[in-house]
């Protein structure tokens, strides 16, 4: 009896075992088709960004001894065309602690072949990222590697998908967030600039808070409502390690140089000399030639005429000396030259041809020169001369 009712009672413990191993591996198969499904919607989603396209495709092929090239542009909308609107060259050089950024206005006047002078936004409008990348690749002389595009109507979206941002102590919603983002100060090139540094802040926030409030899960469904938006050469990985490397673009502190010229009424007009010269220097850690360093000496020491020779110097050696003034006093003990960038490389060079000079870093933000130089009691002008004789020698000997 005892052997009959163990043999009744196993049966159907079995039956149980079998049915909740089939239910597990249906469970397993759903959640494997669910991820598929998941996995294919997003690469799909992610394809529509990536511009497959041979001329796109070819770019990073391209030489990369003075770093790897990176356009980022935003395009806007006007009278029924997109134009590109803000431009950034952001060059990476591998072993370099800090990228080197250059800012290019959408005004930015250049010869388009077969359609003669144009902006550069006009340029997008024409013939689209091909003909962006184009011309400003012959315009710089130097190769652009990689490329992406965003369309700021893709930026209320963003803000409406998460409800609000947060930003300089208020809570926006998409359409006050997206006023702050377009709002344009005026046509001159200081409020050019200063409409990039808004741009830049309210984008790092809005990236910041996506990347807060969002998890790994969310990611295809973000990259489904951002691919008709956005257009780029870079593969999906790329992208990711790409987007990790321009983090320095949304920090407040960081040094974005802006491409010297001129403003006359809404066009910029580019030095193109200077232009060339500050490409040419494109990976290295100073990137300002000497005619792009802008500099004031003032008198800390009273003797009379003392700036104006140190500036005289400086001007001869190829620095753009653009004030000679007094300090605030006169009992400064020794010669101080001061950066006024985070950058302190400018300063460094100035520093060289100032015999017995400090450097220090005070950086000043929206400041009119680049490097201070106080001339201190401990200035000696005849050693000017025996530095003069000693960068001389190392020429001959170069």
């Amino acid at each position: 009896m005892r052997s009959f009712n163990n043999y009744y009672y196993r049966r159907p413990r079995k039956k149980i075992r079998l049915r909740k191993g089939r239910l597990l591996f249906v469970g397993l198969l759903l959640v494997l088709v669910v991820a598929v499904v998941s996995a294919v919607r997003f690469i799909n989603s992610f394809q529509k960004m990536q511009n497959q396209e041979a001329w796109a495709q070819s770019l990073r092929e391209a030489p990369t001894e003075q770093g790897t090239n990176h356009l980022l542009y935003g395009v806007a909308q006007r009278e029924g065309a997109y134009y590109a609107d803000q431009i950034i060259l952001y060059n990476i050089l591998e072993g370099r602690d800090s990228p080197n950024i250059i800012f290019l206005p959408g005004e930015t006047v250049v010869d388009l072949p077969s359609y003669g002078p144009a902006t550069l936004g006009e340029a997008y409008a024409n013939g689209g990222s091909k003909l962006l990348v184009e011309t400003l690749m012959n315009f710089l002389n130097v190769p652009i590697h990689h490329y992406v595009e965003v369309n700021y109507e893709l930026i209320p979206l963003l803000v409406e998908e998460m409800g609000w941002i947060e930003l300089q102590g208020q809570l926006l919603e998409a359409p006050d967030f997206y006023d702050y983002f377009l709002q344009a100060n005026g046509e001159s090139g200081t409020d050019c600039v200063e409409n990039l540094a808004r741009r830049r802040e309210a984008l790092g926030i809005l990236l910041k808070s996506l990347c807060e409030r969002y998890t790994t899960r969310h990611v295809p469904g973000l990259v489904r409502k951002c691919s008709p938006y956005v257009e780029t050469d870079f593969s999906w990985k790329e992208l990711a390690n790409f987007y990790n490397e321009t983090m320095p673009l949304y920090e407040k502190n960081t040094l974005v140089v802006s491409l010297p010229g001129t403003w006359e009424t809404s066009y910029f007009f580019p030095d193109e000399e200077a232009v060339a010269l500050m490409m040419s220097k494109i990976g290295e850690e100073v990137l300002f030639p000497r005619e792009l360093i802008s500099v004031e000496v003032l008198n800390g020491s009273g003797e009379a005429g003392i700036a104006a020779l140190v500036g005289d110097w400086l001007a001869e050696q190829g620095f753009l000396v653009k004030n000679i003034d007094n300090a605030d006093h006169f009992d400064y003990a020794r010669t101080r030259v001061i950066g006024r960038l985070e950058d302190v490389e400018c300063a460094r060079e100035v520093a060289t041809f100032i015999p017995g000079a400090e450097l220090h870093k005070e950086p000043l933000e929206g400041y009119d020169y680049m490097v201070t130089v106080i001339i201190g009691h401990n200035f000696d002008p005849e050693k000017l001369s025996a530095s003069e004789q000693e960068e001389a020698e190392e020429n001959q000997a170069d």
